[in-house]
């Protein structure tokens, strides 16, 4: 009875979770796009619907764009202008929200699967307390919903750790199988699963002795795995390098556009890490700091148990490699953590087990170990529950589409220059010639909206709409707390001279160094809206894709996208009635008459 009710406890955990991760999983799309999107870029160029790019097919190893690129592209023949402008948005995230779903959908594979792993350690309510662990994690939330391979890198390498460890209890053909294949998807899925190639190894050495064939078992598996994978998914790796030539020492070869410099491995990875770690799941980091210490302390009983013992240096032998070198490397970012989640949670669920275990001696008291999981299930609760209010703010009108939607209320025609500052990107239709299309396609990393839109300007597909001009570094160099009348009044002369009628800024909230911008235009801009818009005069507090303490940040957001204003750019003294406008809504000015826009 106690295994049915935990079965079906893991299966509505993993059902949860994956609601959750699909609740709000087009969020931003398409006009903020994650990075390192290649898988769905790969997806187009397999269907034959993007011309071949060696630094795009190199990126990732092949598997997830090769499933991605069996559905067909969703296009559309509808001329874009503003009746149209919801079908091409829902076109132009197709790709990216199928990237997403993907993604979502193995992500979900590590809750079952850390619980399979914790069951070698600990009991079956500590290690479902290892899968909740999991899925109240800030970080594999937030690459769950990202059209990228990490979260599901996670999933295979697990499950690839799972199948050696039953490969090594078991010794038979069946279970080398299962870890040959589990090994293949992770190397298929990401190139850092060649940390998972001595995995096999250790567990045919630390296997039963009755299984004679464990050695050619383990070699077979591991040999056809990394044969299948590299044949069908690393075609790059046998192409000529087209990349530039780097220095022999200093870096790796230019096979992978991800370059990895050999002078950056200097230990500076893991205070990195450490940071990024308290950024999006500050409780894991101290609890896993906690569990390794209780282990520690009590290393010797657990050592003694053979299984135990066994089952650890299997896990071991992919997870302190792969931990050492993401430490070293300085270049490490905070998803390269996400494998090691698992080996964290069973870390954190055993320290507090073991703790608990030595209380209850010391107290001679028993009920003290479970009312210690108790007290860690409830204190997953608050972490969890921030995870569903992200999804729940995903799942709501971002502020850059609450920021275009008013804008579009106010002028249905497009009639408005915009001037928006530091690269946001607005849903709207924007690019208004063949040249500035040709620029935006020229761009290293253009936006990804702003790139759809430039290809329907050129196919002739588009009707001239908004005009937007950007406000960047260049424009506001030099700019800062400490500058001057004439450094104020040379911005406040770029700012008028492009002659816009709206100026669409970070919200100070969010980005402190627009109040200084705001200062030189303290006589010229008249603020009319704000995304969000907490009611009160408080601060308002937006969610973008990265910014600091991510956990914190998602604590306190009122919503999803950069918190916004819209400032209307003019003589304030005509605007002195005019009040920012509640929930998106407002007045225009009283009169449109024409504006100073003189540069004095």
């Amino acid at each position: 009875m106690q295994k049915v009710r935990i079965a079906i406890a893991l299966v509505l955990l993993t059902c949860s979770a994956l609601g959750l991760r699909l609740w709000g999983i087009g969020a931003m799309l398409p006009e903020r796009v994650e990075p390192d999107t290649q898988i769905v870029q790969q997806a187009a160029i397999f269907r034959g619907d993007a011309p071949p790019d060696g630094r795009t097919l190199g990126a990732y190893p092949h598997l997830l764009g090769r499933i991605l690129s069996i559905l067909p592209a969703r296009t559309t023949s509808a001329r874009l202008d503003v009746d149209h402008l919801e079908e091409h948005l829902a076109v132009a995230s197709s790709e990216l929200l199928r990237g997403r779903k993907l993604s979502a959908w193995l992500s979900v594979l590590a809750i079952p699967g850390t619980y399979f792993l914790a069951r070698r350690w600990l009991s079956p309510a500590a290690a479902l307390l290892c899968a909740f662990l999991i899925s109240a994690s800030m970080l594999a939330f937030v690459f769950a919903q990202q059209a990228r391979p990490h979260a599901a890198f996670t999933s295979f390498s697990l499950l690839a750790t799972v199948a050696a460890l039953r490969a090594r209890e078991r010794g038979d053909a069946l279970s080398w199988t299962l870890y040959g294949a589990a090994l293949c998807l992770a190397l298929c899925c990401l190139h850092t699963g060649a940390f998972l190639l001595p995995m096999g190894l250790m567990a045919a050495w630390l296997g039963p002795r009755h299984a004679t064939r464990r050695w050619w078992h383990a070699l077979a598996a591991t040999a056809v795995a990394l044969g299948i994978a590299l044949a069908t998914c690393y075609p790059f790796l046998f192409a000529p390098v087209e990349s530039e030539v780097t220095k022999l020492g200093q870096s790796v070869s230019g096979r992978f556009p991800h370059v990895v410099l050999f002078d950056r491995f200097d230990g500076g990875g893991f205070l990195k890490l450490w940071h990024a770690m308290g950024s999006y799941d500050p409780w894991l980091r101290w609890l896993a700091l906690f569990g390794a210490v209780a282990v520690l302390y009590g290393a010797i009983a657990w050592w003694r148990n053979a299984e135990q013992r066994a089952a650890a240096l299997v896990m071991l032998s992919f997870a302190l490699p792969y931990g050492l070198v993401i430490g070293i490397y300085t270049g490490s970012f905070e998803r390269f953590l996400l494998p090691l989640f698992p080996a964290l949670a069973v870390l954190c669920v055993a320290g507090t087990q073991l703790a608990a275990h030595g209380l209850a001696r010391a107290a001679r008291t028993p009920i003290v170990a479970p009312c210690a999981l108790g007290a860690l299930l409830l204190l997953l609760i608050v972490p969890f529950f921030v995870v569903v209010k992200l999804a729940r703010l995903r799942a709501m009108p971002n502020t850059l589409a609450a920021a275009a939607a008013w804008l579009a209320s106010k002028h249905p025609q497009g009639d408005a220059t915009l001037l928006v500052h530091g690269g946001l990107t607005l849903p709207m239709a924007t690019i208004r010639s063949s040249v500035e299309a040709r620029g935006v396609l020229d761009a290293v990393f253009p936006p990804y909206w702003n790139a759809y839109v430039a290809r329907q300007v050129l196919d002739e597909n588009f009707k001239a709409g908004w005009q937007t001009r950007p406000l960047g570094k260049r424009e506001l160099d030099g700019l800062s707390d400490r500058s001057g009348p004439a450094e104020l009044q040379r911005v406040r002369n770029v700012v008028l001279s492009r002659r816009a009628d709206y100026l669409v800024i970070r919200a100070v909230s969010n980005a402190p160094e627009t109040a200084i911008l705001l200062s030189a235009l303290a006589d010229d801009a008249a603020l009319v809206a704000r995304f969000p818009d907490p009611e009160g005069g408080q601060s308002a507090w937006g969610l973008d894709l990265w910014q600091p303490d991510f956990w914190f940040s998602a604590w306190r957001a009122q919503a999803s996208g950069p918190a916004l204003e819209i400032h209307r750019l003019g003589t304030r003294q005509r605007f002195k009635s005019l009040e920012p406008d509640r929930a998106g809504a407002g007045d225009e000015p009283a009169s449109d008459e024409a504006r100073d826009v003189s540069d004095d």
